[in-house]
């Protein structure tokens, strides 16, 4: 069974290392970008199953980055959660269908 494959972007180091270590923990593949930029490129190389993306991403607008991948044939389908990353939360909404 293949696994799930992630993509995390986020330009917070630190917050970006918690999350992909719990992540790795329970086994899902992971591909981390540090930027909206970064996210656009690496989705289009390996279509992720999940793009979880850190509403302060920087480069490009985190809205803008789901509306690219929402637009292009191949990332179409990929999932979009928008979090708020820190060291001591994580807050999650799903984005809605427009973006």
């Amino acid at each position: 069974m293949p696994k799930v494959q992630i993509l995390v972007g986020s330009a917070l180091r630190d917050e970006r290392g918690e999350v992909t270590t719990a992540l790795r923990a329970v086994g899902w593949q992971l591909t981390v970008a540090r930027d909206g930029h970064a996210v656009l490129n690496y989705a289009r190389v390996r279509v992720p199953d999940l793009a979880v993306l850190d509403a302060n991403l920087s480069g490009l607008e985190v809205l803008e980055v789901c509306k690219a991948l929402r637009h292009d044939p191949a990332t179409a389908r990929v999932d979009r959660k928008s979090t708020r990353l820190n060291s001591s939360h994580v807050s999650e909404s799903r984005m809605p269908s427009s973006a």
